[in-house]
């Protein structure tokens, strides 16, 4: 008979691998259907405004779907332990490349997400896959929750061995009592009836901390003047985080 911590290594190996099955059957019909959708789209440029704005709010809600699949698909793979390889990136393309992917899943009318001046091109090595979870959730969530005329800004810098990322929003900040948690899967699958908390969709803060915490950085909730920004640090390389 297993003993204990073989019994929770097994059900977290198969629950992960459900998951990555089920997210791997959604993601292929999915992404059949804004293919379509997007080949109606260059058919149709002389429909009218309505028509063309249905299809642009399908187009951007499928994408929002394959967001989520991917969540799930990862946060399966970092459950399970899975690496993916370490690989090398600048910093300043990789927020830009973030904010791009963010982008995509809002509408002209939400805040617009802008990129502070000065990240450097430092080379970065992580496992990529990982590192985007993190910041793409980040982003979204501030996304989600800043008001209409309000801006999301995304910043990032070196600070010794580690590369820090700030994403700052002007939405209602998180309660302290909600700071320490807001990462965890315990909170997130209660935090839509929580006064003061956050959010994230497809447990997206939850996919943050698992993420920061496999790749030995951190993910925390940050000053709340104006706002609220969430902090995310990573070492610049496998082995490098300081303490």
């Amino acid at each position: 008979m297993p003993g204990p911590d073989n019994a929770l290594e097994d059900w977290i190996n198969g629950n992960s691998s459900s998951v990555k099955l089920l997210t791997h059957d959604f993601r292929n019909p999915i992404s059949a259907i804004i293919t379509n959708l997007s080949y109606i789209k260059t058919v149709m440029e002389d429909a009218d405004e309505d028509t063309r704005e249905a299809i642009e709010d399908s187009i951007q809600a499928v994408n929002s779907l394959l967001a989520m699949i991917g969540n799930f698909t990862q946060i399966g793979r970092l459950e399970a332990g899975e690496h993916q390889g370490v690989g090398s990136v600048k910093l300043d393309e990789f927020v830009n490349r973030s904010v791009e992917r963010c982008r995509k899943l809002f509408s002209a009318s939400s805040p617009p997400i802008e990129i502070d001046d000065g990240i450097v091109p430092q080379i970065c090595e992580w496992e990529t896959p990982y590192a985007e979870l993190a910041l793409d959730n980040l982003i979204v969530t501030a996304s989600r929750y800043s008001p209409t005329d309000g801006v999301v800004k995304v910043s990032a810098r070196v600070e010794g061995n580690n590369a820090l990322f700030v994403v700052r929003d002007q939405g209602a900040p998180i309660a302290r009592e909600h700071h320490e948690d807001i990462f965890t899967k315990s909170h997130q699958t209660r935090s839509k009836s929580d006064s003061g908390s956050r959010y994230g969709r497809a447990l997206g803060l939850y996919a943050v901390g698992l993420a920061a915490n496999f790749l030995r950085g951190s993910a925390a909730v940050g000053d709340t003047e104006g706002g609220q920004a969430l902090e995310l640090m990573l070492p610049l390389r496998p082995g490098s985080l300081e303490d």
